[in-house]
């Protein structure tokens, strides 16, 4: 994780800046794409440069009738649940993580005339503009774990050509006119 500094649109090790009030965190490999656009005048929200390793969350599972196997159903990412006091279980589930690259504009950025390769724009119900690349389009967890299993590097050698392509229209593009 870096930070950026909104008085310089500099990137900085994430210790070094972390909590200072003209900063944000962003992911590593977009944070020179964040810079570039902020510097042009392109406001930025948020954005995730897509991750490959699963993410691991905890439920609370509700009281009642449900068996092991309507769990594991339910869940297919299911890793273990223990029982609580109160009759609910606390289950450990790994999803899918967010492997999508994306980047969201504050209100007032219009459409792009022109995207990099493999990205594309939409403007949402809430009047905000959004570049987003699907870069492995696996939604399934079996497949998914199967890429971050046996084929790590296919997936980093993919987000960094697109990163690459993400900046290189950045720096073409000409300064914001709001």
């Amino acid at each position: 994780m870096a930070v950026i500094m909104t008085d310089d649109w500099k990137a900085y090790e994430h210790h070094l800046y972390a909590g200072y009030l003209n900063s944000f965190e962003c992911d590593e490999l977009i944070a020179p794409v964040i810079c570039i656009l902020n510097k042009k005048g392109y406001t930025t929200e948020h954005c995730c440069s897509g991750h490959l390793f699963n993410e691991v969350e905890e439920i609370i599972h509700m009281k009642g009738d449900v068996t092991d196997e309507e769990l594991k159903e339910w869940f297919p990412g299911l890793m273990e649940y223990y029982p609580l006091t109160d009759g609910c279980r606390r289950l450990v589930v790994s999803n899918i993580s967010n492997v999508d690259t994306y980047i969201c504009f504050v209100k007032g950025i219009k459409e792009f005339s022109s995207l990099p390769e493999e990205f594309s724009q939409k403007i949402g119900d809430d009047g905000r503009l959004s570049l987003s690349c699907d870069i492995t389009g696996i939604y399934d967890l079996d497949k998914y774990n199967d890429l971050m299993e046996n084929h790590p590097y296919d997936f980093f050698e993919k987000r960094l050509a697109v990163m690459k392509n993400l900046y290189n229209w950045a720096k073409e593009l000409p300064d914001c006119e709001v």
